[in-house]
């Protein structure tokens, strides 16, 4: 059996210098959903609306206000 000794770099990353800033996420979340209320339902009933049943006699449209 041979021993191989093989030196490696080693990097440390525990030094930062510059921090970053805290993204306020929970700003983020509020964002996302007040999209999702005022633009995303309505989509969402757009694409989808109207239903009509199999015989085409029945239908339903689906419409959203905020």
């Amino acid at each position: 059996m041979s021993s191989r000794s093989t030196i490696r770099d080693r990097y440390s990353f525990a030094n930062i210098d510059e921090v970053l800033p805290l993204p306020d996420l929970i700003a983020i979340q509020r964002e996302s959903f007040d999209w999702f209320l005022e633009q995303g339902l309505a989509d969402t009933f757009r694409d989808i609306s109207p239903i009509k049943d199999f015989t085409e006699t029945l239908q339903l449209e689906l419409e959203f206000d905020p």
